[in-house]
């Protein structure tokens, strides 16, 4: 036989509202969520470089523990001015070290449009081993050796606003 007790509330003997840890729920362990960090950008970048060149999207994390893993989740609208060209994104750390490739080669054949638009999102698993803060920012660049530009949220029309977004999760390890 079953029962089934129904409370409107849990009060601890003095009154107060008990913690996960009084009534027994653990909130350590592998794989869950210890915080949260977002940053979302609406900014025009636009760039002819051949070398990767900051978006200005960036997070930052300080990691609880250096057994811990940071979930890093990137989505993003780019394009590019021209046909004879690919766009390249990454993200990298704070001094420019590239961490994971977002997109390679993405939008070369895209059509004959002049400006064409695309976008995207791609996560990573960082495992970093420290307890220092970590900055991630996406970065941008076209290929080596063609001709035009590459940009990331661009829009023709204030209705048509478009933005990316970079997330970190650290992950209890």
């Amino acid at each position: 036989m079953s029962s089934i007790i129904k409370v409107d509330q849990i009060q601890l003997a003095d009154g107060s509202t008990p913690t996960l840890a009084d009534l027994s729920i653990s909130t350590t362990g592998t794989g869950k969520v210890l915080q949260v960090v977002q940053e979302r950008t609406s900014a025009y970048v636009n760039t002819s470089s051949e070398s990767f060149t900051d978006t200005g999207l960036s997070a930052s994390i300080t990691p609880t523990s250096t057994s811990s893993d940071i979930l890093i989740a990137v989505t993003f609208f780019s394009g590019k001015h021209t046909t004879d060209t690919s766009i390249y994104l990454q993200i990298a750390n704070s001094s420019g070290t590239r961490i994971f490739s977002v997109v390679n080669g993405f939008a070369k054949t895209y059509g004959t449009n002049s400006n064409i638009n695309v976008g995207g999102a791609s996560s990573y698993i960082h495992s970093p081993a420290t307890t220092n803060q970590l900055t991630y920012k996406l970065q941008i660049k076209r290929a080596n050796s063609t001709t035009g530009s590459v940009y990331l949220n661009w829009y023709d029309n204030a209705s048509d606003e478009t933005f990316s977004t970079i997330t970190l999760m650290e992950i209890a390890g």
